[in-house]
């Protein structure tokens, strides 16, 4: 069974014990539970990890570069686990985090409600299965609310956020195959690493940029991998 984008965890518990599961997914696999180690992940599940850990302060600095003064960023996600880290990395650049958490769609509309009585100056979203699923419309309702958004697979940008920096979810998915091979030809998943990112995307929706009255500093945009919209 091969996992994409859904709650690891979950997956594992449903399916037959015994089934192998190569998962594309989470950040941190022991702390979201779907992994002893990423050396030795243990059961019947391994992988590759979407996000690296340090990804939040990379994404922060890229919007300062496009948020002049920016000082409070509001960060939506749907477990508050992946808040300490980014709280630490927002730290090393003098940037507040605003934590959002949704747990259903109809949470959306208090999340924006919050994040401009906080006074945020844009949005950093981490892509969980129900951020995703409805990315359209969050990439929406940032640019409704004067929020420069960044999140870290491409089709967040594809869709209308502002910016994404993250991994190259092909390649990924060319890795996946790979664990699929070894598992078929006798290898044990819980004995197989779980992989981190090796290649990673940068791109601009210029459309979103237009929307926004946001400039893109030249040299961002030399630096972006892809400019959409």
């Amino acid at each position: 069974l091969v996992t994409v984008g859904t709650e690891v965890r979950e997956v594992a518990q449903k399916v037959a014990v015994g089934i192998p599961i190569v998962a594309i997914a989470g950040s941190d696999p022991v702390a979201e539970g779907w992994a002893n180690s990423l050396a030795r992940p243990g059961g019947n599940i391994t992988g590759l990890t979407v996000v690296l850990p340090q990804m939040g302060q990379k994404q922060i600095e890229l919007l300062q570069m496009v948020v002049p003064g920016l000082k409070r960023v509001a960060a939506m996600m749907t477990t508050p686990i992946y808040g300490p880290k980014l709280l630490d990395a927002a730290e090393k650049l003098s940037v507040q985090i605003i934590i959002l958490l949704v747990n259903q769609q109809s949470d959306f509309d208090s999340s924006f409600t919050m994040a401009s009585a906080e006074r945020a100056q844009a949005l950093l979203a981490l892509p969980t299965p129900l951020i995703f699923e409805h990315r359209a419309q969050l990439a929406r309702r940032a640019i409704e609310a004067r929020l420069p958004s960044i999140s870290v697979l491409p089709p967040m940008a594809e869709a209308g956020f502002l910016m994404s920096y993250g991994v190259n979810f092909d390649s990924l998915v060319r890795r996946a195959a790979d664990y699929v091979d070894k598992i078929l030809n006798g290898a044990s998943p819980g004995e197989l690493p779980i992989e981190q990112p090796r290649e990673f995307e940068f791109l601009i929706n210029r459309g979103t940029a237009s929307a926004l009255n946001v400039k893109i500093p030249p040299n961002l945009l030399q630096r972006a991998t892809r400019v959409v919209g």
